[in-house]
C-alpha cells in the first residue's frame, strides 16, 4: 500500500543561505501531489546571542568584522523572509502546487517536529552540517541534484515506523527511477530481512534496491562517496534521529522525517 500525505512541511534556516531544500521539497510535493508549508524558522539562541555586547559578525561583501546588532539582525531575517516567500510563490506557480509560510522563533529542529502533524513529511536540510560560524559568512551554495540522479537512502529495522518509511521511499524511488539503498540493522537480518527484499522485488521489478548493513562502515562509507545521496528517509521519533545522527552522519544530504 503506497502511502499518501496531505502536507509537506520543509524547515528552512536562514544562515545556510540556500533554498535546495525548498526546490526538492516542491518537487516532493508535487509528485505526491500535497500542500507545501515553509516554515522560516529564526533561531532564537542567535538572536539571543546578538544582544551580548561582544558579538560580532562576519560581513560578507568586505570581509570584516563587526558588532553583531539585534536591530540589523531583525531586519535581515525579514528580509530573508521576504525572499523565501518569493521563492515559494514562484514554486507554487512553476510547479502547480498549493502553498504557505509560516515565521516562526526557537531551534531548527525541535521547533519543526513540533510544528509538525502526524501525517506531514518533514523535510529538512542536512542537520549535521548546521553551525553557526556558517551565518552570512559568503558560504557557497551547493549544487542541487534533481531527484533521479542519486539514490535514496533509507534506514530500516523492520518496525512499523520504518515500514512507513520504506513504503515513502520506495514509491519516490519508483516515480523517478532513483536507486533505493537500504541501510538495515543487525535485528532485522534473517528471514524478515530476506522476505522484505522479496517482497520488493515482487512489486517493483524494475526497482535498482540495495541493502546495506549499518554495522559495515566500510561499505556504507564507499558506496555514499561512489553514489551520493539525494535524500535520507528516517522516522521523526527521537530514538530514530538520534541514531540516525550517531550511526549515518556520513551519509550528508537532506533529511526527510516521516
Amino acid at each position: 500500500m503506497k502511502p499518501t500525505f496531505s502536507r509537506i512541511l520543509v524547515a528552512v534556516e536562514p544562515s545556510l543561505q540556500s533554498y535546495d531544500a525548498l526546490e526538492t521539497a516542491a518537487e516532493f510535493a508535487s509528485h505526491l501531489k500535497a500542500h507545501l508549508m515553509a516554515l522560516f524558522i529564526e533561531d532564537v539562541n542567535l538572536l539571543k546571542l546578538a544582544e551580548l555586547p561582544f558579538a560580532k559578525e562576519l560581513d560578507r561583501s568586505s570581509g570584516v568584522m563587526r558588532p553583531l546588532e539585534p536591530r540589523a539582525l531583525t531586519r535581515a531575517l525579514q528580509a530573508d523572509a521576504q525572499k523565501l516567500q518569493k521563492r515559494l510563490a514562484e514554486e507554487s506557480e512553476r510547479r502547480q502546487i498549493s502553498v504557505s509560510m509560516k515565521v516562526v522563533r526557537g531551534q531548527y529542529l525541535t521547533t519543526a517536529i513540533q510544528m509538525a502533524e502526524k501525517s506531514d513529511i518533514v523535510f529538512l536540510n542536512d542537520i549535521t552540517t548546521l553551525t553557526y560560524d556558517r551565518i552570512r559568512t559568503g558560504t557557497p551554495r551547493t549544487r542541487r541534484i534533481p531527484i533521479g540522479h542519486k539514490p535514496i537512502w533509507i534506514f530500516y529495522d523492520g518496525s512499523t515506523e520504518t515500514q512507513r518509511c520504506l513504503a515513502l521511499a520506495l514509491s519516490l524511488a519508483q516515480k523517478d527511477r532513483s536507486d533505493l539503498l537500504v541501510v538495515f540493522t543487525d535485528s532485522t537480518a534473517g528471514d524478515k530481512l530476506d522476505s522484505q527484499r522479496d517482497q520488493i522485488a515482487r512489486d517493483y521489478p524494475d526497482l535498482s534496491c540495495q541493502f546495506l548493513p549499518l554495522s559495515d562502515k566500510e561499505s556504507l562509507g564507499q558506496t555514499v562517496e561512489q553514489k551520493g545521496c539525494s535524500v535520507l528517509v528516517l522516522p521523526r521519533t527521537e530514538q530514530y534521529r538520534q541514531a540516525a545522527d550517531s550511526s549515518l552522519s556520513q551519509i550528508k544530504c537532506p533529511r526527510i522525517l516521516v
